[in-house]
């Protein structure tokens, strides 16, 4: 919130969700353009569980994929994201990589960020596997975080996180 001038109480929201407080009871007037943007990543297994040298899938037929999404864009909109992807004692092979851009790491690896729409990085994340280092039991995590690269509406770059515990048994 800044200083008043000319009777404007001029301020800035930033995040999902903000709260205006009024304590007097004054006559306010807002006059505001005001568009919050949203990210997230759905992860709909809250846990992996997979035998020692098995092979775990996120997919919409086992119900469990994760989903990038950004309730600021249309259908089909070309604009870019960024998704972090990382496992502990493992590698994760995405089941497709047409149209991402990987700005480190690689498929089939530890740690991966990719960029692409959100139809790319979903059909992606759709038939991904992981697979835990041989012989591994015990526990393990996949970690996602997607950036909107502040490409989508108004305000700073956005963020979100999502962490799966992994686990893989004797």
């Amino acid at each position: 919130v800044g200083q008043a001038k000319n009777g404007a109480l001029p301020f800035k929201a930033l995040g999902t969700d903000t709260l205006i407080k009024l304590t007097d009871r004054s006559t306010v007037h807002v006059n505001t353009d005001i568009a919050f943007k949203r990210i997230s990543v759905t992860e709909l297994v809250k846990q992996a569980t997979l035998d020692e040298d098995a092979t775990f899938i996120w997919s919409q037929a086992n119900r469990n994929v994760p989903q990038v999404s950004d309730i600021d864009i249309a259908p089909g909109s070309t604009a870019q994201f960024s998704l972090a992807l990382a496992v502990t004692n493992g590698t994760l092979s995405l089941s497709t990589t047409t149209g991402l851009t990987f700005n480190s790491g690689a498929n089939n690896s530890a740690a991966m960020t990719i960029t692409g729409t959100l139809n790319q990085i979903n059909a992606a994340l759709e038939g991904m596997k992981y697979t835990p280092t041989a012989n591994y039991h015990g526990s393990a995590q996949l970690s996602m975080t997607v950036d909107d690269k502040g490409n989508i509406g108004p305000g700073e770059p956005l963020t979100a996180t999502a962490n799966v515990p992994i686990t893989i048994l004797p």
